[in-house]
């Protein structure tokens, strides 16, 4: 999942840079993986991260951070959804510094503004597809926002079979 997450940053490193951001990563070490294929799972950090670039200003902090976690007795509705092993693999996308809401700047075509957000929607469905849960938090005191990807991890039972030698009795 890490290597995943840096593929996709590289791919969004001069645009980064361009805008001053600073990005920091917290990443939880020997993370289990989940249950979605690398591809899904790119393209869904792929549309996250496009949606952070659109809303972090110049000179804004943007972090990925990974963890994993078990859920407790006591969860949401929204969390009854996910699988019944209550083993989960979070991602996380934070930044700050959000670009004021109006109209759309000098020579950039109208449709992206509106862009960004369907990305993020059709994301969410993919997610959710996925077994997953896409939450998205903002304080407007702090000017953050925070994007949180569940998924559950994939379980792994291993199985030894005897070896059949047809010159062992």
């Amino acid at each position: 999942m890490h290597r995943l997450i840096e593929e996709v940053l590289k791919k969004y490193q001069v645009q980064l840079d361009e805008k001053g951001v600073r990005l920091s990563k917290k990443y939880e070490r020997d993370l289990p993986e989940t249950i979605v294929p690398d591809v899904v799972l790119s393209y869904i950090l792929d549309s996250v991260l496009q949606y952070g670039m659109s809303a972090v200003t110049r000179g804004g902090d943007m972090e990925f951070s990974t963890k994993s976690f078990r859920l407790e007795k006591d969860v949401s509705i929204q969390q009854r959804i996910l699988k019944k092993d209550k083993r989960y693999v979070e991602i996380e996308l934070l930044f700050k510094g959000e670009e004021k809401q109006g109209g759309p700047v000098r020579g950039t075509p109208i449709f992206q503004e509106s862009l960004s957000p369907m990305l993020l929607r059709l994301a969410g469905e993919v997610v959710r597809k996925n077994q997953g849960i896409m939450k998205l938090e903002k304080d407007e005191e702090q000017g953050r926002r925070s994007i949180s990807l569940w998924f559950p991890s994939e379980r792994r039972e291993i199985v030894n079979y005897r070896p059949i030698d047809p010159f062992v009795n």
